[in-house]
């Protein structure tokens, strides 16, 4: 829902930015605002680059997260919660070992349980299959990079079209708050729980 209000939004932006481009024609090459053109369009430009690489490093982010690894069958009836196996005993026949409880008092417990439960909270991208990461691909990757590469494009040439110079200033601004609608959105929309676990993922 959050990615389909986010595509709708952005894509009514960008028709009316494509109306209004062919309804405008290129302002006149006097040489009177193109120091103001450069500046304008290239801060723009730059910032729609660090977009866009946000986009290839969504990309890059799900061809390198580690694979899924199917579970080797157990041959024990004891479970692997309650023993485990110690270090130094031979590869043939290893030797399973009950864990030793923790001693300390109702202070102690209560510390590192909350320690334990903040320690296996933490989101990660570990196991990802190969059809779910095609269709983050699909679905997120890949459509932030077009509108990334279409905004680029058009808001350049608005912000070019732009007849005087108070009307480029003020174009400028609004193509960068066209790509800041995904943040908004984001801000909006999200819990701080939901904000938090997605910062505090574990990197790949």
């Amino acid at each position: 829902g959050m990615l389909c209000l986010n595509y709708t939004v952005i894509g009514l932006f960008l028709l009316q930015l494509w109306k209004m481009n062919a309804r405008s024609e290129m302002s006149d090459c006097s040489g009177r605002q193109l120091p103001l053109e450069i500046a304008c369009v290239f801060l723009f430009e730059v910032r729609m680059l660090a977009d866009a690489r946000k986009g290839l490093s969504i990309m890059t982010l799900l061809w390198h997260a580690p694979r899924a690894i199917p579970a080797a069958p157990s041959n024990t009836l004891l479970s692997s919660k309650m023993y485990k196996v110690v270090p130094d005993s031979p590869k043939t026949g290893a030797v399973m070992v009950k864990e030793e409880e923790p001693q300390g008092g109702l202070l102690w417990r209560m510390t590192h349980s909350k320690k334990r439960h903040n320690s296996t909270s933490s989101w990660s991208l570990n196991g990802l299959s190969r059809t779910f990461r095609v269709w983050c691909a699909c679905v997120v990757g890949l459509p932030k990079m077009a509108i990334d590469v279409a905004l680029a494009c058009m808001g350049g040439v608005y912000i070019v079209q732009s007849e005087t110079d108070e009307a480029m200033l003020m174009n400028t601004l609004a193509v960068v708050f066209i790509s800041e609608i995904e943040a908004l959105l984001y801000q909006a929309f999200t819990s701080d729980v939901m904000r938090q676990s997605l910062e505090g993922m574990r990197p790949v």
